[in-house]
């Protein structure tokens, strides 16, 4: 920490003054008794560049509530992104369940067609009895030659 200008002022004068008697800082006052001009003139000069210790707090405790803020923000943003990963994660699932849902449709129609033309090619030969549609998206076919 630098040296308040009032310990290079005290250094200066203390240099200058025949008589200095060192004094136990007061907790408003920091400084050495030189003399009763002295004194005074270094009583103003601290009043008017020292801050208080009131403002000190108050700018430390804004600070503290500015850093606070900022952390609660970062949370807050942090949180939603997780919330729009998993909703674009939740609509990707969805996307491919549709996809998987279309797929299977196409071969169920795929084999709609082929039984078609199976049954229009071989009609010639052997007559399809009977189609039934078993749960595994696969039909038995019992075909009987003529």
């Amino acid at each position: 920490m630098p040296p308040h200008p009032f310990h290079i002022l005290l250094i200066f004068m203390a240099s200058e003054s025949i008589s200095v008697t060192p004094s136990t800082p007061s907790e408003d006052k920091e400084y050495f008794l030189l003399s009763s001009a002295s004194c005074i003139f270094m009583e103003r000069f601290i009043s008017a560049t020292r801050v208080p210790k009131e403002e000190e707090e108050q700018e430390e405790e804004e600070e503290e509530k500015e850093e606070e803020e900022e952390e609660e923000e970062e949370e807050e943003e942090e949180e939603e992104e997780e919330e729009e990963e998993e909703e674009e994660e939740e609509e990707e699932e969805e996307e491919e369940e549709e996809e998987e849902e279309e797929e299977e449709e196409e071969e169920e129609e795929e084999e709609e067609e082929e039984g078609n033309g199976l049954e229009r090619r071989s009609s010639k030969i052997q007559k399809v009895c009977h189609v039934t549609a078993l749960p595994t998206d696969t039909k038995l076919i019992t075909i009987v030659e003529m």
